[in-house]
């Protein structure tokens, strides 16, 4: 009886995390189709998955060339605009763990693989409140991406948008950045607002 108990609250506990990804994603997804519409790039919502980033929710750019991610993907925290929103805002503690854990393998020339430095980047990242890459995991990619919080505090998630290199030049990422740093913030207050963790 106690087994069965145990294994049901163990039920009801997955459900309830269930539930509370689903409710960010919902908050999340008109806020990231009006992102689409606005740049015309793909958006992606991303979070935490032990070590490492997962792709919960992404919508479509209306380029014929565009930069996606399947939903559920993986990706490393180290490389890349997503992964380095989600590892800086992380305790310190936890990126000495992941980074000394999974290390900091290279997948382009681009990508930081000195602890030193990454260091340095989380810090900007903090500092300047989004993250840039560019070919850090894929070559001739740029991404950018805006940290979602909870009403905690923590970090939730990483809003992105990325495309290939060449249409996010100059004038062009700035703007990029602005806006995807205010949809970020709006699905951070929708957040506060549902109360989800």
């Amino acid at each position: 009886m106690r087994t069965g108990d145990y294994r049901l609250g163990g039920k009801i506990l997955e459900l309830a995390a269930s539930a509370r990804r689903r409710g960010l994603v919902e908050i999340a997804l008109p806020i990231m189709e009006k992102l689409s519409r606005d740049t015309g790039e793909t958006s992606i919502l991303a979070g935490l998955h032990q070590m490492k980033g997962i792709c919960l929710e992404r919508v479509e750019g209306h380029h014929a060339l565009r930069v996606s991610h399947e939903r559920g993907a993986i990706f490393p925290l180290h490389a890349g605009s997503s992964g380095k929103v989600l590892l800086a805002y992380l305790d310190p503690s936890e990126q000495t763990r992941i980074i000394e854990e999974g290390g900091l393998p290279r997948f382009s020339k681009t990508t930081i693989t000195d602890k030193k430095r990454l260091e340095v980047e989380l810090e900007r990242i903090r500092r300047q409140g989004y993250a840039e890459s560019d070919g850090e995991v894929i070559a001739h990619t740029y991404g950018v991406a805006g940290p979602v919080f909870a009403s905690t505090g923590k970090i939730l998630a990483a809003l992105t948008v990325s495309a290939p290199t060449e249409r996010l030049v100059g004038a062009r990422s700035k703007e990029m950045i602005r806006l995807v740093v205010e949809a970020a913030k709006g699905i951070t207050q929708e957040v506060s607002a549902y109360d989800v963790h």
